[in-house]
């Protein structure tokens, strides 16, 4: 399980970095259009609003919940794959409409062209990195289930198996705390060892 986490980890990342460039190529590629031409493009919109939310919410969620094993429902297993699922849709729909738009578009030479194929590479690759986001975390919700009977989706993904954990601090703790037996007559050795030294004292 550490190697899925640190997989999720450096996907945040990476997600979180294709997002930021999609969203500021997006916002230059609406002012580009609008300014040119008057228009803007709905496709560009959705790119737009898909990269600030992923900017805006999954950081902030991995670092600020996932990172400090935070027990809020905001960390659960179920609503992070639900916000990744959702942002997951954005991305492609944003990234779909403008692949179709684009061979379209009369004006697709010099820089404005280049600077739209740019938001469609970028929203493809934040669409792509969200996708193996999305099937880890099914993945890793599926097999805790499978090893576990508590409600793993409303728990946060930690490194060790619902369970499993507090099972082996129930046992440190009985181990800590069991007295060691003495085998049987242990006291009565003792006793007649200490006999001669009362006995001089008495004397």
């Amino acid at each position: 399980m550490a190697i899925l986490l640190l997989l999720r980890t450096i996907a945040y990342g990476a997600v979180a970095f294709t997002s930021f460039l999609a969203w500021i190529l997006a916002a230059a590629f609406i002012g580009r259009t609008s300014s040119d031409f008057g228009v803007y493009y709905e496709s560009a919109v959705v790119v737009l609003v898909a990269g600030l939310l992923t900017n805006f919410l999954l950081p902030p969620l991995h670092w600020f919940f996932h990172r400090r094993h935070s027990a809020s429902i905001i960390a659960s297993l179920l609503v992070e794959t639900i916000l990744v699922f959702v942002l997951w849709v954005l991305f492609l729909g944003g990234a779909a409409a403008l692949s179709d738009r684009l061979p379209g578009l009369q004006f697709c030479s010099g820089s404005l062209c280049s600077l739209g194929r740019a938001v469609q590479a970028f929203a493809w690759l934040s669409w792509i990195l969200l996708t193996f986001l999305f099937a880890l975390l099914v993945v890793v919700g599926i097999l805790q289930t499978m090893r576990s009977s508590s409600g793993v989706w409303m728990e946060p993904w930690s490194a060790e198996l619902p369970g499993r954990t507090r099972a082996s601090g129930a046992t440190e703790k009985g181990v800590g705390n069991t007295a060691v037996p003495q085998p049987a007559g242990a006291s009565m050795a003792t006793a007649p060892a200490n006999q001669p030294a009362v006995e001089m004292q008495r004397v």
